[in-house]
C-alpha cells in the first residue's frame, strides 16, 4: 500500500479544499441512500493555530483520500473561538461541560446518526479508502463491531500484513486509542463510553470493556491511518501542568478502582505481545467473490 503523504495530498489536488471548493472537486460525490455515511467524532483542543491547522489537515485528507464515503465531521472543540463549519459536512461541537475524552466523544457521537461511527483524535492524516476497506471488512465478517486501522508510527509499515486481521484488545496492539471505527449498535451492548476516564486510560477502559462483554475488536492492516503523536499531550500541556498532571496519571486510581476485581477473569486478553507481532493470530480477510 502507497505511504501517501499530506504533501502528496497538497500536490495531487491543491488547495484550498475547503467549502465550496470540496463540491466543485468532488461533482461526482454521491448523496443519495445508496451512500455509506460515517460520523466522525474528532476531538480537538486548539489552543493555537498550529494545533487548528492538525484539526483541519485532518479532516481534508479525510475528505480526499476516501471518496466514495460521505463523512459527517462533530469536531468537539474545546476552544470557543474556533470553528471548522467552513469545511464540508462538518459540524463544531462547544460543550458546556469542562473537557473529558469520552464526555466529549459521547457529545459527538450522539450529534450523528449514522450505522458507523469512527472515534478519532485530531492528530491523525488518512491514507486511501481507509474506511471503505474497514467498511468492507465488516460487512463480511458482521460480529466485528469495532476495529482501528493500522498506524506505522506505532507499529510498523503495513507491507508483509495486508490481507489479514489481528483481532485482540491490546492497547497499542489492536486497539489503537486515537482510531476507533465501530457499527453505531455497539452501544446498545456497552452502553456510553465512561466519562470518569478524561484523557489516560480512555483506551485501556474501552478494549477490557470490549474483553468483559466478549465483543471482538479487529486491527486491520488494510486500512492505514498515521498518528502523529503527541499533539493531544501538546495541548493538555499547554493548559497548564496541574492540568495535565490530572489528566494523565492522575487518572490512574479511577481505572484501578473499577478493573481490579474484573481484570483477574480476563486473563484472554494477557497474551504476550500484540497482534501484528503474533502471526499465528492472524484473521484471514475473507475474500469478496
Amino acid at each position: 500500500m502507497s505511504q501517501t503523504t499530506l504533501a502528496n495530498v497538497q500536490k495531487w489536488y491543491g488547495y484550498p479544499i475547503i467549502g465550496r471548493d470540496i463540491h466543485i472537486q468532488r461533482a461526482d460525490y454521491k448523496d443519495d441512500s445508496t451512500t455509506i455515511e460515517v460520523d466522525m467524532v474528532i476531538i480537538s483542543w486548539a489552543k493555537n493555530d498550529t494545533l487548528k491547522k492538525v484539526t483541519e489537515d485532518s479532516i481534508k485528507s479525510c475528505i480526499i483520500l476516501d471518496p466514495d464515503i460521505k463523512f459527517n465531521f462533530y469536531v468537539v472543540e474545546t476552544n470557543k473561538d474556533i470553528n471548522y463549519d467552513y469545511i464540508i459536512n462538518t459540524k463544531t461541537i462547544y460543550p458546556e461541560s469542562k473537557f473529558g475524552y469520552h464526555r466529549y466523544l459521547n457529545i459527538g457521537r450522539e450529534a450523528g446518526n449514522s450505522k458507523y461511527v469512527c472515534l478519532c483524535n485530531n492528530d491523525l492524516t488518512y491514507q486511501e479508502r481507509w474506511a471503505t476497506n474497514i467498511i468492507n471488512f465488516m460487512e463480511m465478517n458482521p460480529d466485528i463491531r469495532s476495529a482501528s486501522p493500522w498506524c506505522p508510527e506505532t507499529h510498523e509499515e503495513n507491507t508483509s500484513h495486508t490481507g489479514t486481521a489481528y483481532i485482540g484488545w491490546h492497547v497499542r496492539g489492536e486497539v489503537l486509542g486515537h482510531c476507533i471505527f465501530q457499527q453505531r449498535d455497539i452501544y446498545e451492548t456497552i452502553g456510553d463510553l465512561d466519562e470518569q476516564f478524561e484523557f489516560w486510560f480512555c483506551d485501556n477502559d474501552y478494549a477490557l470493556t470490549l474483553s468483559h462483554k466478549n465483543i471482538l475488536h479487529a486491527l486491520l492492516p488494510d486500512s492505514v491511518v498515521n498518528h502523529h503523536n503527541n499533539c493531544a499531550g501538546e495541548t493538555a500541556r499547554l493548559h497548564d501542568s496541574v492540568e495535565y498532571n490530572r489528566l494523565t496519571d492522575g487518572q490512574y486510581d479511577g481505572y484501578d478502582k473499577k478493573w481490579t476485581d474484573i481484570i483477574p477473569t480476563l486473563s484472554h486478553i494477557t497474551l504476550p505481545g500484540v497482534g501484528a507481532n503474533n502471526p499465528e493470530r492472524a484473521y484471514h480477510l475473507n475474500q469478496r467473490k
